[in-house]
């Protein structure tokens, strides 16, 4: 059933916006035979390192490895797994360079057939070595300068180190105080901000960190109060923030679903006239731009328009271009070019499609030739970083959700609004009004639960907050 409904979505999508998004995609030399994990640009080398869980990369045998020169595949050594069984190459789910060498973490057993390498293995040009051999997969990250591994890993290195490394050209260190989860839990990013490190993932702590975590250089900290009954996939700076994306609600007591960003201070929803529809799988800075991978919709104004699945926020203006066909889960930018790991997709539609070769095939990685191609944006839907923000704060309604009503923060000096309220489909379920910051609260009892939206006007500046009504 949900197949069908997917479907008829497509179907609509293309009806729609078919002549837009006409020949956008583009098979890149026959692609991979099986999932894309990771993608590591790398300009020094003018190549790309693809990673995943593969036999074929092209017409070349890279197992679960492979480069890419912007026109042919090329291997990496023997690739992952048992050199002899021609069908089976455990998936690798992280590649780096750090100090000129490369390095991969996954859940492959061994390497080129060496059963002695487990989880982690480092290339030195020639071959593929074993790199601390966690006892379990290993997330890898540079950040500041550091080449960190992460997981849920209780050992690494012959060491119990748990969750946690940084690497010192020779062996794994513990980092920052030793962290003990509540039931498991695991890291899988990490980002430099405001001078501390955050690593975030799937965990929960007696002290009180969810899904992320800080240190300061002498303590683990908290970053708020979390992200609530959820997980975290992916953190990137952008313009002075912390976004942050994965699998989580604004009915569990979080600022927005799926995507969201800490300033700092504190949470909130960077995109209120967004809504997020799935979990946010990728977030990359390319070309100066914050690229989202994620379902999501837009609200123009009067009504939600999408579904996409891509996203591009250049500080200025948010666009979603690329339509909901690929189902990507990552993307990068190599050659002034987008790529994504996507599914297997055999376009159905004929010569009037996303492709330019009609009953093309894209094999889990795909090709953006769009251009400058988008199917909708909105502008400054959120605030950067700046004096004059410190200054006068965005607006925000507390309690979120709530059950029966709410109250408006209005920035200082500021003592009325024009307000009215919007449901999903753009109905408008409060017609505007004046609020007053004396005002009692917004009496909500009466609307369904549902995710509404709020519409704030004070002189010429118009914000749009989320609101959850349980």
């Amino acid at each position: 059933m949900r197949t069908i409904v997917r479907y008829l979505l497509l179907c609509l999508l293309l009806i729609c916006f078919g002549a837009a998004e006409a020949q956008l995609w583009q098979n890149v030399q026959g692609g991979c035979s099986g999932e894309v994990r990771a993608f590591l640009p790398d300009s020094a080398r003018n190549l790309m390192y693809v990673v995943g869980s593969f036999q074929w990369a092209g017409n070349v045998q890279g197992r679960s490895v492979a480069t890419w020169d912007g026109s042919n595949w090329g291997p990496i050594g023997g690739g992952t797994g048992d050199t002899l069984n021609a069908f089976w190459s455990p998936p690798i789910l992280s590649i780096v360079r750090f100090q000129d060498d490369l390095f991969v973490g996954g859940t492959m057993g061994y390497m080129e057939g060496n059963r002695a390498i487990k989880f982690l293995s480092r290339w030195d040009g020639s071959q593929w070595n074993a790199c601390g051999n966690p006892t379990s997969a290993a997330q890898l990250s540079v950040t500041d300068g550091r080449l960190f591994a992460m997981g849920g890993f209780d050992s690494i290195g012959g060491r119990p180190i748990k969750y946690l490394a940084q690497w010192d050209g020779l062996e794994w260190q513990p980092f920052g105080h030793p962290l003990q989860f509540s039931f498991g839990g695991r890291i899988g990013s990490s980002e430099f901000y405001k001078g501390e490190y955050y690593f975030a993932g799937n965990f929960n702590h007696p002290d009180g960190y969810k899904e992320i975590i800080r240190w300061d250089g002498a303590n683990w900290r908290t970053v708020g109060s979390g992200v609530r009954n959820g997980s975290l996939i992916d953190i990137k700076v952008y313009r002075g923030q912390l976004f942050v994306g994965g699998e989580f609600h604004a009915g569990d007591g979080n600022p927005a679903s799926y995507l969201m960003a800490w300033d700092g201070n504190q949470w909130y929803d960077p995109f209120p006239q967004v809504q997020y529809t799935t979990q946010v799988k990728d977030l990359e800075i390319i070309n100066d731009e914050l690229y989202i991978v994620g379902n999501h919709a837009v609200w123009d104004g009067t009504q939600f328009r999408g579904l996409y699945n891509l996203a591009k926020y250049d500080g200025q203006e948010f666009c979603s271009f690329g339509g909901d066909y690929l189902w990507t889960t990552s993307i990068t930018g190599f050659k002034n070019e987008l790529y994504v790991s996507t599914g297997h997709v055999i376009n159905p539609f004929g010569d009037d499609s996303l492709f330019p070769n009609g009953r093309d095939t894209v094999n889990f990685i795909a090709k953006w030739i769009g251009g400058d191609s988008t199917d909708i944006c909105i502008s400054q839907p959120v605030r950067v970083q700046d004096p004059a923000w410190t200054q006068n704060p965005t607006i925000s309604l507390y309690p979120n959700p709530t059950n029966s009503s709410f109250t408006l923060t209005l920035p200082p000096n500021t003592s009325t609004c024009t307000l009215k309220i919007h449901d999903i489909t753009g109905r408008e379920v409060a017609p505007a009004h004046t609020y007053r910051a004396v005002d009692p609260p917004v009496d909500v009892a009466h609307l369904s639960a549902g995710l509404y939206f709020v519409e704030v006007r004070v002189k010429d500046r118009v914000e749009v907050v989320k609101l959850v009504k349980e």
